[in-house]
């Protein structure tokens, strides 16, 4: 389910206005809003979202067809979403919750949502969704507001600082091979790859990297293509190898080199050496990518060696267990590791 932000353009008035009747008609329940003598209810601040430099407006478009449009003011002493509307037929499948994420995210600092005091399903939207977002750090408290003196259902206020996000791709399935750089998905890994590009086609992914090797590459190709990005490879994401071929050691040395960090075979790479050359790769990303969002297709090996660096508690038992392919978000706030989150279902 591709979802996607798109900036509302001049020509697009009429559609604007258009959407506005439905979110208004939905609202009127809760508002009270009239329609005037020509069946409208005529939203006056349309013409505003074209000239006024504090206002945006976005369209909400799900797997390329209109699903609704956010409406936001954006001001120095906060920022507000003046309408935020999710047509019907797309609500309760995670359209709201993601894109008002990646809404926060674009303008990160000072927020402020609102709700009418009698529109109950709203409210408990924003509570559930801000509760998990913010991890409860928000306050909430009933109006009248100084912007909207008039106004008294709750408001909600949370700070958003620039987030930068990570999703680290975990190959699809490779049958084994002494090509370890070339050898690719196997039919099983080849079936998985629609799956991902389902889930990562609703997280706005702005930059898409890799691994060099061949099973890295084919696994995030078609995650780029929706997003239109070319994969860019990083070398520093290649898997770890204990020495010089794959074939040369087994389940033994590996335990081994996790029990003992500078531990390898002639012509191979240990723990610490591995882990090093992978978060300097992934810290290289975040400098390039601050307050965006970026897929990397990665090993198992080297990605909980990259995870471990930033959280002691991913070690070779979370190794043997990550599935081929498997995806785990790492969110970082003003560039400092927050939390990781396994996303792949």
């Amino acid at each position: 389910m591709l979802i996607q932000l798109e900036a509302l353009k001049f020509r697009d008035k009429q559609v604007l206005r258009n959407l506005m009747e439905l979110n208004m008609h939905d609202q009127s329940e809760y508002d009270g809003y009239n329609i005037n003598d020509h069946g409208l209810y005529d939203y006056r601040y349309i013409d505003h979202y074209h000239t006024d430099q504090d206002r945006k407006a976005f369209f909400i478009k799900v797997g390329g067809r209109l699903a609704g449009f956010v409406l936001l003011r954006l001001r120095e002493e906060h920022n507000s979403l003046a309408e935020f509307f999710v047509l019907r037929r797309f609500r309760r499948h995670g359209v709201g919750r993601r894109v008002a994420e990646r809404i926060f995210e674009l303008y990160p600092g000072q927020w402020q949502v609102s709700q009418f005091e009698t529109n109950l399903p709203a409210q408990a939207f924003w509570r559930r969704f801000l509760a998990q977002y913010t991890r409860g750090s928000y306050n909430e408290e009933l109006g009248p507001d100084e912007d909207f003196p008039y106004f008294s259902g709750p408001f909600q206020r949370f700070v958003v600082p620039e987030t930068t996000r990570v999703y680290l791709v975990r190959h699809a399935h490779s049958d084994p091979s002494p090509d370890e750089e070339g050898r690719p998905l196997s039919l099983r890994g080849e079936g998985d790859l629609v799956r991902v590009q389902e889930i990562m086609a609703a997280e706005f992914i702005d930059r898409v990297y890799s691994s060099p090797y061949r099973r890295a590459v084919q696994t995030v190709q078609g995650v780029a293509a929706i997003f239109e990005k070319e994969v860019l490879l990083r070398d520093g994401f290649r898997e770890r190898q204990l020495a010089q071929s794959p074939e040369l050691y087994g389940p033994v040395e590996v335990k081994r080199a996790w029990a003992d960090e500078d531990f390898c075979l002639p012509g191979g790479e240990s723990n610490r050496t591995a882990a090093r050359r992978g978060m300097a790769a992934l810290q290289e990303v975040i400098r390039e990518n601050r307050g965006k969002r970026v897929a990397v297709g990665i090993h198992g090996t080297i990605m909980t060696l990259i995870m471990r660096e930033l959280d002691g508690r991913f070690d070779y038992e979370f190794s043997r267990n990550l599935s081929t392919p498997d995806v785990y978000l790492l969110t970082f706030h003003n560039g400092l590791f927050a939390h990781a989150q396994r996303i792949w279902s």
